[in-house]
């Protein structure tokens, strides 16, 4: 379990550059969070899993902030906490045993 969790944590730096970019949408999110983590894990399956659980646990909000444009002055508090809830979800143990299996 420790390896997985520290080889999200890698991969989540990458992935956490491109979400910076705004404009990434719900369907861009799951496939480049997947192949954030693929390159780290070698585990389609786990991290195409991790993305959509991640993904399905977002509220309405913070799906919109996916889709923002941009990263202006007016959400980038928000889009802080977003990144934020996506590395705490990402190491979430509950959802990395769900995803592997366990």
């Amino acid at each position: 379990m420790k390896k997985n969790n520290i080889v999200c944590k890698i991969f989540l730096l990458g992935f956490l550059i491109n979400l910076a970019f705004a404009d990434i949408g719900s369907e861009a999110f799951v496939k480049s969070y997947t192949a954030s983590c693929e390159v780290q894990s070698g585990n389609k399956d786990f991290c195409f899993c991790m993305a959509n659980e991640v993904l399905n646990s977002l509220n309405d909000k913070e799906r919109l902030l996916l889709n923002a444009p941009s990263i202006t002055p007016d959400i980038s508090q928000d889009f802080q906490k977003l990144q934020m809830k996506i590395i705490q979800l990402s190491a979430d143990e509950e959802l990395l045993k769900y995803c592997l299996g366990e």
